[in-house]
């Protein structure tokens, strides 16, 4: 029915596939099922999602996914750089391609190899992960990184989000509500103060580091 909708892509969530004591085998087993009954030309890819339980894709269920040509798109939420490298190396060379969850890893993750950003970050300050992108390779790239892992935590204000992320798109007049899909999760007067500055901060380093990028093109 997803196909059907004119989506680019499906997104597989990772956990869904088998229940958190079974075993790679079971997993595969059961996506090779769902394979056969999905159309060959759909893109698809995985979200290794928190919730019901993380189920975070192992070596060789990594590998057998990239080989087989079917999966193009891996939200990664492993959180370590080490197996990051790792999981990289593995798909090289095939359509997949990895997109880290992980703020304190990412500028490490850019450098080895990742595909790009996939995090709630994103709805904060976009500009910000479109500028580390676009300059990871270079020595001011570092500034970029330490904001971004360095407020993490805050933009999330304590499980607030997704309606602090909303607040911050409402701070930047787009059109939309705080209603939630998650109805106890709410922000109150020093809640939004705190979003102001951070945002006010963020707008501050991209103008700035943006002004520097400009001046070096010159």
């Amino acid at each position: 029915a997803m196909t059907g909708t004119g989506v680019d892509a499906v997104i597989l969530i990772t956990n869904r596939l088998a229940k958190e004591e079974e075993s790679d085998e079971v997993w595969l087993a059961n996506l090779q099922a769902l394979l056969d009954k999905l159309p060959s030309q759909v893109p698809l890819g995985f979200y290794e999602c928190p919730y019901p339980y993380k189920r975070v894709l192992s070596p060789k269920v990594t590998r057998w996914c990239a080989e087989s040509g079917r999966f193009f798109f891996l939200k990664d939420t492993c959180c370590d750089i080490g197996r990051i490298r790792e999981r990289i190396r593995l798909v090289r060379g095939t359509p997949l391609r990895l997109f880290n969850a992980n703020a304190a890893t990412l500028l490490d993750s850019f450098r080895a190899g990742a595909g790009g950003y996939c995090g709630v970050g994103a709805n904060y300050y976009p500009e910000l992960f479109r500028l580390l992108w676009a300059h990871r390779d270079s020595e001011q790239a570092k500034e970029l990184q330490q904001f971004i892992a360095a407020n993490d935590a805050m933009a999330d204000l304590g499980r607030a989000y997704p309606v602090s992320a909303k607040y911050m798109a409402q701070l930047h007049r787009l059109p939309l509500s705080l209603r939630c899909r998650i109805t106890e999760r709410t922000i109150g007067d020093g809640d939004r103060q705190t979003l102001r500055q951070l945002g006010a901060d963020a707008e501050r380093l991209i103008r700035r580091f943006s002004a520097n990028a400009v001046m070096e093109t010159a």
